[in-house]
């Protein structure tokens, strides 16, 4: 009995590193098994996964409707009287139950190409107190069901997230849109500056050349000048207004003040009236022996008119007030001394004509 026991609890050991040895080459397969699965696409993976659940439901249904099998019991040896030890998982596996043996065995077939071990419950177990491992508490079934789980997380994870909410995703497609115009604008304003500077850009040869030529035409314009005979005056029409004026002492002026100004006599004498006239605030702009001739009339007015053509005639147009004036009153007295120096000649040899001749006479 003790032999017999021994070589039981053996055999059990020997089972026991079978299984163990079988649990590692499937895990192994199922690795290998899942690196090549990694590289298929989610759905082909996840047509997989649905076919392995199939699977492990069907084979759960299977294992429910069966119950374990009754143990048989062993045969004894020859002559000894001794029971032999149970056969082993591999003997199972290789073929079928010997004839003095009841044991059932059950094969399993997961996705995998990889063969599952048979399950072997043999018939010594049941004296002495040792039964196998079940299929749905160790074997292929939950490993099965354990790598089905890794692979759908496995998916799910690889699966890309879909937006929490579809106004978030068209937020984030106006943000990329904003961005790509944003870019655009900036190339567009870069182009242009380049653009305008190269439009704008002179050669400098270009601007010396121009330089050039601008003084060339002035030095021409001068050297014509110089060449150029004087203008002859021309005589003015007597029935205009810018007919010469004859003085009293038989000088002719003209009656403009620069050859592009024309001045007729009653603007002559408008102005010589808003010269000499006194203002309502008693204030003159001229001095009173000024106003006075101008008060009385006749040939001392025309005096005054003379001196202010002439003071029209070498003042330029733009000339300021106080110097017009200044330039009036020391033209009116120069002509006054003109006039005069002219009278006394005149006179001088009158008198001395008349002289003679009473003396004479």
């Amino acid at each position: 009995m003790g032999d017999g026991a021994g070589m039981e609890a053996t055999a059990v050991d020997s089972e026991h590193e079978e299984q163990e040895e079988d649990e590692e080459e499937d895990e192994q397969q199922e690795e290998e098994q899942q690196e090549e699965e990694e590289e298929e696409e989610p759905a082909a993976l996840r047509k997989k996964l649905s076919s392995l659940f199939d699977q492990v439901s069907k084979l759960e249904a299977t294992l429910a409707e069966k119950e374990t099998p009754p143990a048989s019991k062993s045969v004894a040896r020859a002559g000894a009287g001794k029971e032999t030890p149970p056969p082993s998982k591999s003997m199972a596996r290789a073929a079928t139950p010997s004839p003095g043996s009841d044991a059932t065995t059950l094969q399993m077939s997961p996705l995998s190409s990889s063969e599952v071990p048979s399950v072997v419950t043999p018939a010594g177990h049941h004296r002495s107190g040792l039964t196998g491992p079940t299929p749905s508490d160790k074997g292929p079934n939950r490993r099965q069901r354990r790598t089905a789980e890794q692979r759908l997380s496995k998916a799910q994870s690889q699966s890309p997230a879909k937006p929490k909410d579809a106004m978030d995703e068209q937020i984030r497609a106006m943000q990329e849109k904003m961005q790509e115009q944003a870019a655009q604008i900036e190339a567009c304003k870069l182009a242009r500056k380049k653009a305008e500077e190269a439009a704008t850009k002179v050669d400098p040869r270009e601007e010396m050349l121009m330089e050039m030529k601008k003084k060339m035409e002035e030095q021409e314009a001068l050297i014509q000048s110089l060449k150029a005979p004087p203008v002859p005056a021309q005589a003015a029409d007597p029935s205009s207004d810018q007919a010469d004026i004859v003085m009293p002492d038989g000088a002719k002026v003209q009656s403009t003040t620069i050859p592009s100004t024309v001045i007729s006599r009653d603007a002559l004498r408008m102005r010589l009236k808003r010269l000499c006239e006194t203002k309502k605030s008693g204030k003159k702009w001229v001095s009173d022996e000024v106003a006075a001739d101008y008060a009385a009339g006749g040939e001392k007015r025309e005096t005054l008119e003379i001196s202010l053509l002439e003071v029209l005639r070498d003042l330029p147009g733009d000339a300021k007030p106080d110097r017009m004036r200044a330039a009036f009153t020391s033209k009116v007295v120069h002509v006054k001394e003109r006039l005069l120096a002219r009278e006394q000649e005149v006179t001088g040899e009158w008198l001395t004509e008349e002289r003679m001749k009473n003396k004479h006479g």
